[in-house]
């Protein structure tokens, strides 16, 4: 059962990892704690310099400032609008140029964590 489980999760990991959208992921300090190919695509960093940074860095410099705090009150409220939809947003690549693509927001939450 054990190896069944850690299969289909490996095989999850590989999906995820190997997809063309690009597929980023937080934990509730707002860390990256994934970041797949296409993403390294669209915003022009290694997976080892994005893994265990603020997502905020991700963002135009004009938006990163409130990020945490608008993260953060929507987690508290509940009342968060950006979860479960999609709409375009503007991201910044490493090189500094900016891109507006469509962006869906997913809540994960295993064990009681985010």
């Amino acid at each position: 059962m054990f190896w069944q489980q850690k299969t289909k999760t490996n095989q999850a990991i590989q999906a995820l990892e190997q997809s063309i959208i690009a597929v980023v992921s937080i934990d509730e300090k707002n860390r990256v704690t994934f970041f797949n190919q296409a993403a390294e695509k669209i915003w022009g960093y290694r997976k080892n310099e994005v893994i265990g940074k603020n997502v905020a860095m991700l963002l135009p410099h004009e938006l990163r400032a409130n990020h945490d705090n608008n993260v953060n009150h929507h987690r508290q409220t509940g009342q968060d609008k950006i979860v479960g939809s999609s709409r375009d947003v503007q991201l910044q690549r490493k090189d500094g140029t900016k891109l507006w693509v469509q962006l869906s927001l997913s809540k994960i939450v295993l064990n009681g964590h985010i």
